[in-house]
């Protein structure tokens, strides 16, 4: 696992990282953080009061989010008192996901391993993520050995791969829940995965063990759903608050289209409507928080109903060209305090003119960097897309364009760099069979 390129490799992504926390500005890895009070108040709560509870009111849960991640920042804040511990955590954590990657290569595209591990450690979007406070760094890893262990039962349907998936899919729920609903179609998928690797008398065998994973899996999850219920959160591993946010989110991006508003102004202008249209609502005040989230749940999808399918075709084309085509280094341009939040904001609003004439010229640098790396991987995307049908690889190109799409659907119009990070690892190894693909060609030994 460690030969001598991967110590070279890991040397550099020591030294580069160690310059990027040299330069880092004091407070970055908090204040640029993704959603940073839903995780780091769980686990100052976790550590003050020893349950996922408010830090300034314990009679208050704070479960809108899973627990892993929390529990992370709470065992390293208590053992290390800083929060550079969980910095250097999610570097190793990143590091891991490219051998990860590189072993699942090895397994469908032999000798191409190497190319993809760089590709995984030097990736500038997951680097930036990695130094600031988020759970994307985490669910990433653990996505990756979820789809190890997916590659390795089918090509192999025994227990041991069974039940791995099982449990890291138990695990993955409880770092973010984006697969929630794949749970109950747990069994068909690996089924079919099997069915295709090893033939139609697999299916009866592949079933039975894809029924063990998802029972494994839900055992799993028993535990924080059962914390969720005694919150009054039902049996849901995705809490209603969250729900509503999400909803709320996708408002926005329709209203921008619709209105042909900047997303902030967007956002703005729903949220003081929503405001208005809450206060008048009798009682609304005084109902629960769970009480609030379905009303607003059910408010989201009413509006929802009104907007075209143009609006919609609108919003998820913006959405996934932000999600597979951004580059991703918002969080890396943040670390050195010379642009702010809303500068860097100009890129989801297509502002590219404003954008570049107002950000310095280190952060031009990091954002060409980026829009390099994702451009090139783009391209060989394609040819590797290409490669993999005339190659047959059947199975690789089903379980990454399924864990794609699914990925993408299920995020509907919330496209960002940072919610393809899982996805990362399997799009650059599409690019390595783009690099076969090309390395053949380009090299064919002549005949004769």
């Amino acid at each position: 696992m460690f030969g001598h390129g991967t110590l070279v490799a890991l040397a550099i992504f020591i030294a580069v990282n160690a310059a990027i926390a040299v330069f880092t500005v004091q407070g970055a890895v908090l204040e640029h953080g993704s959603d940073v009070g839903t995780w780091y108040r769980p686990a100052l709560g976790l550590l003050k009061y020893g349950g996922f509870v408010d830090p300034d009111d314990p009679s208050k849960y704070l479960t809108i989010r899973p627990p892993f991640y929390p529990m992370l920042i709470a065992l390293l804040l208590r053992v290390t008192g800083t929060l550079w511990s969980l910095v250097v955590t999610q570097l190793a954590l990143l590091f891991a996901t490219g051998l990860v990657a590189r072993a699942i290569t090895e397994r469908l595209l032999p000798g191409y391993g190497c190319l993809v591990m760089l590709l995984v450690v030097f990736n500038p979007s997951a680097i930036g993520v990695a130094h600031v406070l988020g759970s994307d760094t985490l669910y990433a890893f653990v996505f990756a050995l979820l789809f190890w262990a997916v590659v390795e039962f089918a090509y192999r349907p025994a227990w041991r791969p069974a039940l791995a998936t099982g449990a890291l899919l138990g695990a993955s729920l409880l770092v973010r829940n984006p697969l929630e609903a794949l749970l109950p179609l747990w069994p068909v998928v690996m089924t079919v995965l099997a069915v295709i690797a090893g033939g139609r008398n697999l299916w009866t065998r592949a079933l039975l063990l894809g029924i063990a994973a998802t029972v494994l899996a839900y055992a799993i999850t028993v535990p924080w759903i059962a914390y969720k219920y005694r919150a009054n959160e039902g049996f849901d591993l995705t809490s209603q608050e969250q729900k509503a946010w999400f909803l709320r989110k996708q408002v926005v991006y329709l209203e921008h289209c619709r209105s042909g508003l900047p997303n902030n102004l967007a956002r703005d202008n729903w949220t003081e409507e929503r405001k208005a249209h809450l206060a008048e609502i009798p009682g609304f005040e005084r109902m629960t928080e769970r009480q609030q989230a379905n009303y607003v749940i059910n408010d989201s999808i009413a509006r929802m109903r009104t907007y075209s399918v143009r609006n919609y075709v609108c919003a998820l084309t913006s959405g996934w060209a932000l999600m597979y085509g951004s580059p991703g280094v918002s969080n890396l341009s943040l670390l050195f305090g010379e642009v702010s939040q809303g500068t860097i904001a100009y890129l989801r609003w297509n502002r590219f003119a404003e954008y570049f004439r107002k950000v310095p010229p280190a952060t031009i640098v990091i954002t060409v960097i980026g829009l390099a790396y994702v451009i090139l991987v783009r391209l060989l995307n394609l040819f590797g897309a290409i490669a993999m049908v005339r190659r047959r690889a059947w199975v690789p190109l089903l379980t990454m364009f399924g864990a794609m799409t699914y990925l993408t659907l299920i995020m509907l119009f919330n496209g960002a760099a940072r919610f393809r990070l899982p996805l990362d690892p399997l799009l650059f190894i599409i690019a390595a069979y783009g690099v076969a693909e090309l390395r053949e060609r380009w090299f064919k030994p002549a005949s004769g």
